[in-house]
C-alpha cells in the first residue's frame, strides 16, 4: 500500500478528510513507533584503525553482527551510544538493524514489510479518531489494536529469520 491508499482506507472509516501534509506526518509517526520492529537491515563497510571511535548511521538501532573480509564473525569492539570502536585495525562489514525511512510523498510505499501496512492504516484511524475526541473509546481501542498488529507482524517476521535446529536421535 502506498501512502495515499493508507490515507484513503483510514479516512473512509473515520469519515473525515485529511490533507497530504497531515497524512505524511501521521504515517511517518507510525513508522517511527514501529521503528526497528520492522526488522530492516543495512550493511556498511568500515576500514578501521584500532581504538578509534566511528559514528554509526543516525537510523541505526542495533548491530546484528560484524564480519571480517574472510567472513569470520568479529566481536572485539566497544559501543558507546551511536559510536563504535574496533580494538583491532582492519576492514569490517557491519550488519545493522535500522529504522524505516520516512515517506516524503503519498505516492511512496513505506519501506516496511507488507505485514505492517494494515497497522499503518489502524494507526491512521486511531490518530484521526483521537484528534476529533481525545477520549474516544474507538480511538483508544484502535491504538491498542495498532500495537497488537505491530507485535504480531514483528513476531511472524522474526520467527521466519531464526535458524531451525534439528535434533538428531540415534538408536543403538
Amino acid at each position: 500500500m502506498n501512502g495515499d491508499q493508507i490515507r484513503n482506507a483510514a479516512t473512509q472509516y473515520v469519515g473525515v478528510k485529511c490533507s497530504n501534509d497531515t497524512a505524511i506526518v501521521i504515517i511517518n509517526e507510525a513508522l517511527a513507533l514501529i521503528s526497528d520492529q520492522s526488522l530492516i537491515s543495512a550493511t556498511i563497510e568500515v576500514e578501521a584503525k584500532a581504538e578509534t571511535w566511528y559514528k554509526l548511521p543516525n537510523d541505526a538501532t542495533s548491530i546484528q553482527h560484524i564480519t571480517t573480509p574472510e567472513g569470520n564473525y568479529y566481536k572485539n569492539y566497544k559501543l558507546q551510544g551511536q559510536q563504535i570502536m574496533f580494538l583491532d585495525e582492519g576492514k569490517y562489514e557491519l550488519t545493522l538493524r535500522r529504522q524505516p525511512e520516512p515517506i516524503e510523498t503519498l505516492a511512496v510505499v513505506p519501506e516496511i514489510h507488507p505485514l505492517f501496512h494494515q497497522s499503518l492504516v489502524t494507526y491512521f484511524k486511531a490518530y484521526l479518531k483521537l484528534q476529533v475526541n481525545d477520549e474516544s473509546n474507538d480511538g483508544l481501542r484502535l491504538m491498542g489494536q495498532f500495537e497488537e498488529q505491530v507485535s504480531r507482524a514483528f513476531n511472524i517476521l522474526r520467527r521466519n529469520q531464526q535458524p531451525i535446529a534439528w535434533q538428531v536421535i540415534r538408536h543403538a
